[in-house]
């Protein structure tokens, strides 16, 4: 009798762990496919255009439509978490407005920047690091308090086959890339450049 009650009991347990289980999976896979807003110096695309009518934004609208969440820049999709893990989608993410609206979607769906420093590295990115950033600097942001910023530096033999045309892939040796981040570690830019290479290079006496 006690025999029948403890497996029971077990069952009973077993059944409870496997429900959280899936519960945890359907809230993860649920988060992936949750909309972000993008936001350009800490603003909704449409205030930043108002803001900063200089800035050439038309890229990120179209970036923001293509990759609305963080299971749309990444293997695998809605099943990231089950599949290839949360590696992006280089055949699908090929221009630097896509890369970094997806970065701040990687930012925003992790909200942890030690997770977000190994994401960077998992991408290709080496010399991850964070840095803080003063009150006033923050302030172009939207934002009266300290923040951070986490950047990294993706080397060109490591640039996917498909990024961008062959003149930025042949006249780059870098990509740099980062988010700038509240003191929630909320995101609120993000942002990614071709790095030139250096004239001179390996020539200390000459200009750089």
């Amino acid at each position: 009798m006690k025999g029948t009650v403890l497996v029971g009991a077990l069952a009973i347990v077993a059944n409870n762990v496997s429900t959280a289980t899936e519960a945890l999976s359907a809230t993860e896979d649920a988060g992936l496919s949750n909309k972000v807003t993008f936001l350009v110096f800490g603003r909704p695309l449409l205030k930043a255009a108002e803001d900063f009518p200089n800035l050439s934004l038309d890229k990120y609208f179209d970036a923001t439509r293509a990759f609305p969440s963080m299971s749309s820049c990444v293997k695998g999709g809605k099943d990231a978490m089950r599949s290839d893990g949360l590696n992006v989608n280089w055949a699908l993410v090929s221009k630097l407005e896509e890369l970094d609206v997806c970065i701040f979607n990687a930012a925003k769906y992790l909200s942890d920047p030690s997770l977000f420093k190994n994401w960077l590295v998992q991408q290709g990115f080496d010399d991850v690091a964070m840095h803080s950033v003063d009150r006033g600097s923050m302030k172009l942001y939207g934002v009266y308090s300290e923040g951070w910023s986490i950047d990294g530096t993706m080397l060109r033999n490591k640039f996917p086959s498909d990024f961008e045309s062959w003149w930025h892939r042949f006249g780059a040796y870098a990509i740099s890339a980062g988010v700038v981040l509240d003191q929630s570690f909320a995101p609120v830019r993000a942002s990614s450049i071709f790095l030139k290479e250096k004239k001179m290079r390996g020539r200390p006496n000459g200009n750089s």
